[in-house]
Parts: C-alpha cells; structure tokens; sequence
C-alpha cells in the first residue's frame, strides 16, 4: 500500500467534516477498510458466501479465497474476501 502524508492543516479540516481518521491506512483507490468478517453459509459453487460482520449479515465474493466453509474468517475489502484469518 503506497502512504500518502496530508498536512496537519488538511486532515483537521478533513476532520470537521466528519471525516473519521484520515491519516488511517485505507485503500488509496476507494477509501475502504479490509474488516473481517465471520462465514455464515456459501452458495453451491463456491463464489459468494452470507458473512457476518458488525453491522449485520451481508453477502461477499468468496471466489479469490475458496474453498471456505462456515466458521471461517476472513477479511473483506470493497464487497471482496481477499484473505482467510488463521486463528
């Protein structure tokens, strides 16, 4: 991930506008976060699965990091598995 510094000047103003942390480590492309989540179910042929995460169930791609089963953990960027978390 490239780092980009941004003046004290620009991140409180970034801040006042209710933007959370952005000194952050995020996608530079899209902002986001990877944020883990929990695999409830998968579809049949393996590319998505219904997975848990803070806000509530969601459905997420899982081609890039099948074979998953429920239980599994991964992280999830931009509606994407793009890893397993090994416990």
């Amino acid at each position: 991930m490239t780092e980009i510094k941004i003046s004290d000047k620009l991140s409180a103003s970034l801040t006042n506008l209710g933007v959370d942390n952005p000194r952050g480590e995020v996608c530079i492309t899209c902002s986001d976060e990877a944020r883990p989540l929990e695999i409830l179910n998968v579809s049949p042929d393996m590319t998505t699965a219904v997975a848990r995460s803070e806000s509530g169930k969601e459905t997420v791609d899982v081609s890039l990091v099948a074979p998953v089963a429920p239980g599994d953990k991964i992280l999830v960027h931009a509606g994407l598995a793009i890893t397993k978390v090994e416990a």
